[in-house]
């Protein structure tokens, strides 16, 4: 049967009305066709079913486990499992959205579908948020130990420390870009971060709200030694302000130009160099940019590194500082929208909350 052509498949599915009866080879033809809801159901008719559908890896093109509160919102008040989903989609714009609801809808329904996502699925892009009392590291441990993931853009949120690393520990070759949250940590664990293969692979990473002097540099220093790729880049929001003088004291002996905003040194390799780049001034955070670009690239086209700023990666204090503000600027990347977004998730909240205890809390 293993050796049968497209058309004897066929014509052998078409003799047959039994799904039994069908020998596994035909079986696991049908099952590659499969939607990804139908894919995940069939796992429960048998062993023989199981074994089958996991024995075909698939592909996605996202997979977001996250809560009902947007950032910042998410910073304050970490979701719980009433205002978790997890949120599928597939190559064909199939949508699948599952409500974690309780806890005993997580750990019977969620965990085993995400360990199945997580086994069989290339992934390309995977956000998971953290959520409330749950350490997601000792809930997928077990289920998998020894696998590696096949995600192409993974998005820590809001994660402890120890969860980002077992997700980024286990992250395979395909691995292009990683963000992650600094939680404001004076000490983020950085060396430990960057000897992970994953990260030293990848082609982008971000880190949000970090307070350590240090990370650019350790970064850079590491690309230096390994030699990284043109364009491997690494982006920061921190509110320290010793990150340039920090970089620049380091490599003093390699610096070629330098400035209140950006930093341009030489790397080992002649046909390389690396550019760290103030991207703008807000008003408490800075968010930075560290790039390997070529030796040929000129000083003009510097600019365009700096314009890589969302709202997804400002810090909470940026946010909070706008109670403070006298005018809101454009300029900024923090505008008067912005603000009133805030504080109409504020305002929702607090009539959630009221609503809530009126309805349910008796």
């Amino acid at each position: 049967m293993g050796n049968c052509s497209g058309t004897a498949k066929v014509e052998l599915l078409e003799s047959f009305e039994n799904w039994n009866k069908l020998p596994p080879e035909i079986k696991l033809e049908c099952m590659k066709h499969l939607d990804f809801k139908t894919r995940f159901i069939m796992r429960s008719v048998s062993r023989t079913e199981r074994i089958l559908v996991d024995s075909h890896n698939f592909k996605l093109d996202s997979v977001r486990i996250e809560g009902l509160l947007p950032y910042p919102m998410n910073t304050i008040i970490q979701s719980s499992f009433d205002t978790q989903k997890i949120t599928i989609k597939s190559g064909n714009h199939e949508q699948c959205v599952v409500h974690m609801r309780n806890r005993l809808r997580f750990n019977e329904t969620i965990v085993p579908l995400l360990v199945f996502i997580l086994k069989n699925a290339t992934i390309n892009d995977f956000s998971i948020e953290t959520i409330l009392n749950i350490d997601w590291s000792k809930v997928l441990q077990d289920a998998l130990n020894s696998k590696s993931l096949s995600i192409r853009s993974f998005s820590g949120v809001l994660l402890k420390f120890q969860e980002a690393f077992f997700f980024v520990n286990k992250l395979n070759y395909t691995s292009k870009s990683i963000y992650l949250d600094g939680h404001g940590c004076k000490n983020f664990p950085i060396d430990q971060l960057i000897s992970i293969e994953s990260v030293s692979n990848a082609s982008l990473l971000q880190i949000r709200d970090v307070q350590s002097k240090d990370i650019i540099w350790k970064i850079a220093n590491k690309w230096i030694e390994t030699d990284a790729a043109i364009g491997t880049r690494f982006q920061l929001t921190s509110m320290s302000k010793e990150i340039i003088t920090q970089f620049s004291s380091h490599f003093k002996n390699r610096i070629i130009s330098a400035s209140d905003v950006e930093i341009l040194i030489r790397t080992d390799n002649p046909m390389k160099h690396i550019l760290l780049k103030l991207a703008r001034t807000w008003r408490v955070a800075r968010p930075f940019t560290c790039i390997v670009i070529s030796a040929e690239t000129e000083q003009s086209e510097f600019v365009n590194f700096g314009m890589w700023v969302s709202k997804k990666v400002i810090p909470l204090w940026e946010y909070i500082s706008l109670f403070l503000a006298d005018e809101f600027n454009d300029d900024d990347g923090l505008n008067l929208s912005s603000f009133l977004i805030l504080l109409l998730h504020c305002i929702w909240l607090i009539f959630s909350m009221l609503f809530k205890r009126t309805f349910y809390g008796q």
